[in-house]
């Protein structure tokens, strides 16, 4: 999960600096932008971490019960969700 973490600032700032180039074109998906590359990046990291996430809730479900996890998981599945989109 933490691997999002460094993809998603090193993709943020690839995007500033090809932009800066005009080689980011937003929106574009053609194959000579770097929209297409870092949009394909990022979509595999928050899927990745989604589900890496979604497992250690259920493996971990049983003993973290007294605490009532689902929210926290929850939560933090929202804040990648809504932080990539």
């Amino acid at each position: 999960m933490l691997q999002f973490v460094f993809i998603k600032p090193l993709t943020a700032l690839t995007a500033i600096i090809l932009d800066h180039f005009d080689l980011y074109n937003d929106g574009d998906y053609d194959l000579n932008t770097g929209y297409l590359y870092l949009s394909i990046i990022n979509n595999f990291s928050v899927s990745l971490s989604l589900y890496c996430l979604v497992l250690f809730y259920i493996s971990t479900e049983e003993r973290l019960k007294p605490f009532n996890p689902f929210y926290k998981f929850l939560t933090v599945k929202a804040v990648l969700f809504f932080s990539f989109w």
